[in-house]
């Protein structure tokens, strides 16, 4: 399987979840009470854990290993705190923020549960922030295709859209986006055949170089996760990065929940 997490971690019913919860947050509040706000989210997290196990709390887990993998690639991401199955992600930040808030729904849908929680010990008292997700309903795998503006530029473009097409479809949909990238680099042999650093120019002077990645002869690819909302203004960029690298074109590859879109900048 793809996905693999030595923790048991299901769906949780409201009832489940609010009853858990109702002790983890105490532990966070005394934890907080004690330390203030200025440790590292280490602390908190042992911290918690340890007043959760003396309250006669089982099936407590810090650091839970879950790996993702797709042929030859693994990428390995740890849970702070599971708690009877329900986990949560700690931060020690003066706010929350939405690339918080991402993450935890990116392991939410790794493991296709319906709830996932965000504590905060870096604000002047606790912040919890509950996050409902559909993973336990919906089906993550169910990709569906659009090619209507992808053009072939170069054979090995062909073979580009081939791969991240069964990329997506082993892995599912919902992921973030540096998954997806540092998945698709390792199958097309890694950053030190992908990568490259292009010069950069403006009426024919170099300005600088940009890294970019590469699958043919001038030719690039970008992987994101844009909301569609939002495309048109990322593809006015894209149209002037390629000209400012003087290629030929990129493969703009963009998956919006479990619709991924190929979409040719040239």
């Amino acid at each position: 399987m793809p996905i693999t997490c030595p923790v048991e971690i299901k769906p949780t019913s409201k009832a489940q979840f609010v009853e858990v919860d109702a002790i983890v947050m105490q532990c966070a509040f005394a934890s907080h009470n004690h330390f203030g706000k200025l440790c590292e989210e280490k602390v908190y997290e042992n911290d918690v854990a340890d007043g959760l196990r003396a309250q006669g709390i089982e099936e407590v887990e810090t650091q839970v290993p879950v790996v993702v993998s797709y042929q030859t690639f693994a990428q390995s991401y740890y849970l702070d705190l599971v708690v009877q199955g329900i986990v949560y992600e700690l931060k020690a930040e003066n706010v929350l923020s939405s690339a918080h808030s991402a993450q935890a729904i990116h392991y939410a849908a790794l493991l296709g549960v319906n709830r996932i929680k965000l504590l905060n010990f870096g604000a002047e008292k606790v912040e919890g922030k509950l996050l409902g997700t559909p993973f336990a309903e919906l089906d993550r795998y169910a990709i569906t295709i659009d090619q209507k503006r992808f053009c072939q530029l170069s054979p090995e473009c062909s073979e580009l859209s081939l791969n991240s097409e069964t990329m997506f479809k082993e892995l599912g949909g919902f992921l973030s986006s540096a998954l997806y990238n540092k998945a698709l680099v390792e199958h097309l042999g890694g950053e030190s055949k992908c990568l490259s650093r292009i010069p950069v120019y403006r009426n024919r002077k170099q300005v600088g170089t940009q890294p970019t990645l590469l699958h043919s002869d001038r030719c690039g690819f970008v992987v994101t996760t844009v909301v569609p909302k939002a495309m048109n203004s990322y593809e006015k960029h894209l149209h002037s990065l390629r000209k400012s690298l003087n290629l030929i074109g990129l493969q703009w590859i963009n998956l919006h929940q479990s619709n991924v879109s190929f979409i040719t900048i040239s």
